[in-house]
């Protein structure tokens, strides 16, 4: 799997800003605070636990918010969510959101892995069994959104979380599954209704609504962009090692 290796460099402390925002998989001593943008609220929380206290953490690594826009690019999924929603006329119709929402989460869930995603994913899980000296540990496979936690608002608890997963092959299911929990009926209709309060706001002058693919940071870095780039809304996900007591 040399394609895949090229993404597992281990240990990012010291690369350079770009090969951390590529990176698809990033350990919890890698990370710190700062990095909400790549791997969510959660995660970048446990890292700066892991990395620069002495509280005893569980093993545990994150995939990217990168991880995550390779898998709806590379599975074509970007397009067939895209065309789903265009089909949603009204978001108050609970019926018609959870149809559609059903369809859009079904999608993402029945998608083949990437061969390099599930190979990262999968090799990162076998290291993290040999970190805790047991073979299949139990783990949690938990959504870490980058707009989880923002001083403003807060969406917490919108994704989902697993726990007591055992196996790789599950382990690569559960992430399918929290990628999919992006597109749950609350989250769609908070989204539309956030829209909604744009338009009304600007009303009656015409408001053009951009959804664009870029990663953490481009946007922030054109000029002009900070206004509009605090942070990227994208599903994050974490397995950690569960500590049975």
């Amino acid at each position: 799997m040399e394609k895949a290796d090229k993404y597992l460099t281990q240990k990012h402390h010291n690369a350079d800003n770009l090969a951390r925002n590529n990176a698809l998989v990033l350990w919890f001593d890698e990370l710190r605070r700062q990095d909400v943008d790549l791997v969510g609220g959660k995660s970048s929380s446990l890292g700066e636990l892991t990395s620069q206290t002495h509280v005893p953490v569980p093993y545990g690594y994150a995939t990217t918010s990168e991880t995550y826009r390779y898998f709806m690019r590379e599975t074509g999924c970007n397009e067939k969510v895209d065309e789903l929603l265009k089909g949603l006329k009204d978001v108050e119709n609970s019926d018609e959101l959870h149809a559609v929402c059903s369809k859009i989460r079904k999608v993402i869930v029945e998608a083949p892995m990437p061969e390099t995603l599930a190979y990262i994913i999968g090799k990162s899980c076998d290291d993290l069994a040999a970190m805790s000296n047991q073979n299949e540990p139990y783990v949690a496979v938990r959504s870490s959104a980058t707009a989880e936690d923002l001083p403003n608002a807060s969406f917490a608890g919108e994704q989902d979380t697993y726990l007591n997963v055992h196996g790789r092959d599950n382990v690569i299911k559960k992430v399918q599954e929290c990628y999919a929990s992006l597109f749950t009926d609350r989250v769609v209709n908070e989204l539309a209704n956030g829209i909604r309060k744009v338009v009304s706001a600007m009303a009656p002058r015409p408001v053009i609504l951009r959804f664009s693919d870029f990663k953490s940071g481009e946007y922030r870095n054109l000029k002009g962009g900070e206004k509009y780039e605090p942070t990227e809304p994208a599903d994050l996900l974490s397995v950690q090692k569960l500590q049975l007591r």
